[in-house]
């Protein structure tokens, strides 16, 4: 009897011992490790578009990107345009920035971290010297 206690005895500590060394504790029970969520892949050279805003329209009128990358916007307004305070709105990205020079550019940059179509916007026009007359301003960001 004396051996079979023993032998109890000595599989009961080396259990314990199992369950010390996985990270358990008999209170705990098992856990599984936790997974972080894998970061969002951001691509570390810019890109980099310069944009010319018109009376009438924004040049180029489609930015097409990749999700992940940085953009940077260098944005002017058309000759002769300055006083009819052009800007570049994207809801999605919440930016909103006045382009208020013809030779100086603005810029904007953001991480393309959401994927779909969204509408670059004059917000800034109604302001200027054409106040709601102003022509409607539209352009697209893809990203993709």
């Amino acid at each position: 009897m004396r051996i079979d206690a023993r032998l109890s005895a000595f599989v009961i500590i080396l259990s314990f011992v199992v369950l010390l060394a996985s990270g358990c504790t008999p209170q705990q029970g098992y856990a599984p490790p936790q997974q972080q969520p894998a970061a969002p892949v951001v691509n570390e050279t810019p890109k980099e578009i310069r944009m010319a805003i018109h009376h009438t329209g924004y040049d180029p009128s489609l930015i097409t990107v990749n999700k992940g990358d940085k953009i940077r916007i260098f944005a002017v307004t058309g000759p002769g345009t300055v006083a009819h305070n052009h800007g570049i709105s994207i809801d999605a990205y919440g930016i909103n920035s006045p382009v208020t020079s013809e030779t100086t550019p603005v810029l904007i940059e953001f991480v393309a971290d959401k994927t779909g179509k969204f509408t670059i916007y004059c917000g800034s026009c109604k302001t200027g010297i054409y106040g709601a007359a102003h022509p409607d301003i539209r352009g697209t960001l893809e990203v993709k």
